[in-house]
């Protein structure tokens, strides 16, 4: 009965439709829902689509948008900051249905806004982020801080591992086929002992967690475990620790739109690696092991072979391939790169050597051309050297 009604709603919406279709040549009315439900989508959609609004108004200068977000909010004090920049309007069900209607009627037209998640453009590195703290925020997270005893002079790096339990947690859909993402919290185990002997505080993010990391230290904060969890502390960790160390799940764009240093590690998408070499990361691969040769993959196999742009477990495993996740060295000296590469400040001299050439030349040979001139990401140098006469 419910979906009859709605299929009739549907229906009768037609006039309204048709006026947004007229109305364009004058103004553009658009609709959209920006997601909420998963922090990445949260962090890093707000500038882009402040971004393209801006651009859009170069030639369409008269525009107007209604946003929402979804019906539930990863991080209220996220889409607090969101709320400052973006005006949100409260009602996500009446505007699920607009777009419902808008889709039925008018499915070439521009009246939904398309939210983009990957920073493909440039603007991240020519702009200061814009998102911000107020003072009662500041204030409130430096005695939520203290609290969990780190005072405001502390240095902290923040590390993440992806694994299924958030999504298990927080959603009853079968989120396994993207399992190939997870790797253990273990092999961060050397790289957190390495920062607590030079006296940094390790936090190891995340709502819910399938492991704890079972350090005895007490510069280490386990905080999926802990007693105190508080939206303003997770965020305002990640917005202003020393450095990152995480994978391409959605944690890391927060440190990202905060403008921190980041180490993505077990990395699984060769294919945007062009699109984007403009942004300022430093990258561990997955290694990409076929079971039937019973041997790693070339960087130029996985393209061969159009492997580059697989994103489900089912296909991988269809493919014959086994990702490996980065061992424990390769974590901790990549860290220990990106750690030398902000004190020294010294990008090109670092990281820029024939290894570094040598892969950006294959990635340049089967990717589409990156329009920047910008090459700010980075393979870890470790791990080239490491693995020179097996990926090349």
């Amino acid at each position: 009965m419910k979906k009859l009604i709605l299929n009739l709603l549907i229906l009768l919406s037609a006039p309204f439709c048709l006026l947004l279709y007229f109305l364009k040549p004058i103004i553009t009315i658009r609709f959209g829902i920006m997601q909420s439900s998963r922090i990445g989508g949260l962090a890093i959609m707000p500038e882009i689509y402040l971004n393209e609004k801006k651009k859009l108004s170069l030639y369409k200068p008269f525009n107007f948008d209604i946003i929402s977000f979804e019906n539930s909010i990863c991080n209220e004090q996220l889409a607090s900051l969101v709320s400052r920049k973006i005006n949100i309007f409260p009602y996500s069900k009446i505007l699920y249905f607009i777009i419902k209607c808008i889709t039925f009627w008018l499915p070439k037209n521009s009246n939904v806004i398309k939210f983009i998640s990957h920073p493909t453009q440039n603007f991240f590195l020519n702009n200061n982020n814009i998102l911000k703290f107020n003072q009662i925020e500041t204030t409130k997270a430096l005695k939520l801080l203290k609290e969990i005893g780190i005072n405001n002079n502390d240095k902290w790096i923040c590390i993440h591992n992806r694994d299924p339990s958030y999504l298990n947690h927080h959603s009853k859909r079968d989120w396994s086929y993207h399992n190939y993402r997870d790797f253990s919290i273990l092999s961060m185990k050397e790289t957190c002992n390495y920062f607590l002997s030079k006296n940094y505080y390790v936090i190891r993010l995340g709502k819910n967690a399938q492991d704890k990391l079972y350090i005895d230290h007490p510069k280490l904060i386990d905080y999926p475990f802990l007693k105190i969890q508080n939206d303003l502390l997770e965020l305002y960790l990640m917005a202003n620790s020393t450095f990152f160390i995480g994978s391409s799940s959605g944690p890391s764009m927060v440190p990202f739109v905060f403008r921190r240093p980041i180490l993505l590690t077990n990395y699984t998408e060769p294919v945007l690696l062009n699109k984007l070499k403009h942004n300022n990361y430093l990258i561990l691969l997955k290694l990409f092991f076929d079971t039937k040769k019973n041997r790693i993959l070339k960087i130029s196999e996985i393209f061969d072979r159009k492997l580059e742009n697989i994103y489900q477990t089912s296909m991988f495993e269809n493919s014959n391939i086994k990702l490996l996740e980065n061992s424990s060295d390769e974590i901790l000296n990549a860290s220990i790169e990106l750690e030398k590469f902000i004190q020294l400040q010294q990008k090109e001299n670092y990281f820029n050597n024939n290894l570094q050439n040598k892969f950006w030349n294959i990635i340049d040979k089967y990717s589409e051309k990156n329009p920047y001139k910008y090459h700010n990401l980075f393979i870890s140098p470790y791990f080239l050297k490491k693995y020179e006469s097996i990926i090349f």
